[in-house]
């Protein structure tokens, strides 16, 4: 009697062990392909999401998007592209002590060394009145891409403001070579001629 008791148990423990294996491994198998469709569904959204951040931002909408880039990060915290997106917006509205953080993220998960965040940050330190680091990040833009046009034009800024006159003029020259239509840099190579001439005797 105790045998077949004894039998009965062990067989009652197998059995339920038997269905608990198999109801975990269709619960996993579930999970999984719920994941993998709560993936999909995100990165289809994060396309949407991005693809409205840079219309607003292309359009000037600036603050329309500002929310975009945030609602990208909340899916995609770790985005280094958003980041510098939003980096840019912050510049464009000009809260450069968040454009700082959001760049400097930037390029804290950036896979590969990007000019353009570093051209942005440089931008923002210029604003910011931090000159050194700006020198320092837009050399680094140049050495990732030497013929960046924006970013010569930058250094030929902080050049100037700085009174190094002759490397604000040796990198607008540059720039210009670069992109001769470019206005802005056209008005500052004339104002550093108009400052080189005051200086002769």
């Amino acid at each position: 009697m105790l045998i077949l008791i004894f039998i009965g148990i062990v067989t009652f423990i197998n059995w339920f062990l038997y269905f608990a294996y198999n109801c975990s491994v269709v619960w996993i198998i579930q999970l999984s392909k719920k994941s993998r469709v709560n993936r999909k569904e995100n990165q289809i959204e994060l396309k949407k999401i991005k693809y409205l951040g840079l219309k607003h931002y292309r359009k000037g909408k600036y603050n329309k998007a500002l929310i975009a880039f945030q609602q990208e990060l909340n899916i995609e915290p770790k985005d280094s592209i958003t980041w510098s997106n939003l980096g840019a917006v912050y510049n464009k509205l000009g809260s450069y002590s968040k454009a700082i953080d959001a760049l400097e993220q930037s390029i804290l998960y950036e896979d590969a060394e990007d000019p353009y965040t570093r051209n942005h940050l440089g931008y923002a330190y210029i604003k910011q009145r931090r000159f050194e680091e700006a020198i320092k990040i837009l050399k680094e833009a140049l050495e990732i891409e030497s013929q960046y046009d924006h970013a010569l034009y930058n250094l030929a800024d902080i050049y100037s403001k700085i009174g190094s006159y002759d490397k604000a003029l040796e990198s607008i020259d540059q720039c210009l070579k670069l992109n001769p239509t470019l206005k802005k840099a056209k008005k500052l190579k004339e104002n550093l001629k108009r400052k080189e001439n005051s200086f002769q005797i």
